[in-house]
């Protein structure tokens, strides 16, 4: 592995507090670069086996899977930085969604065990996918504190 790729991994776990929560065992992690792989194709994987739910904190467009998602019946969550054309377009299908100025990071949890986060979600050109519950518990916990503060149209909350 490129030893930039572990750093910018180990930055992440950081980053959400996660660090001693490294996967192993069962757990995996999976690591992918935009253009060599098709990031897209593994978000709508992760996202079209989610069962239960999918919460997810983005900045100012969700994938296009999460719809689908709703549409499966899953429950889906979105916490987003601005409300605009992406906000009302999950809206009308059915997503729950709440703004959140300041949001700067973007990370999405799916049924309480996958996570995934990268600047993918955020107009960058990683994405990183921890198949991990304890991770997922972490992040969910985060969500939820930010989903509090947030609100649910057009006034918006700093975070």
């Amino acid at each position: 592995m490129d030893p930039r790729h572990l750093f910018l991994i180990l930055s992440i776990l950081s980053a959400t507090g996660c660090l001693g929560q490294v996967p192993s065992g069962d757990e995996s992690f999976e690591f992918y670069l935009v253009p060599q792989d098709d990031v897209a194709g593994h978000v709508k994987g992760v996202l079209d086996v989610a069962q239960y739910s999918v919460h997810a904190a983005v900045l100012d467009q969700g994938p296009k899977d999460l719809v689908a998602a709703r549409g499966r019946g899953v429950e889906v969550m979105v916490v987003m930085r601005a409300e605009g054309t992406e906000s009302e377009r999950m809206r009308k299908a059915g997503v729950e969604v709440r703004v959140a100025s300041g949001l700067e990071e973007a990370a999405v949890v799916v049924d309480g065990e996958t996570v995934m986060t990268g600047g993918y979600l955020s107009y960058g050109n990683t994405l990183q996918v921890f198949r991990s519950k304890a991770i997922a518990q972490r992040l969910e916990g985060r969500f939820w504190k930010l989903w509090s503060k947030s609100t649910a149209g057009d006034g918006s909350i700093t975070v």
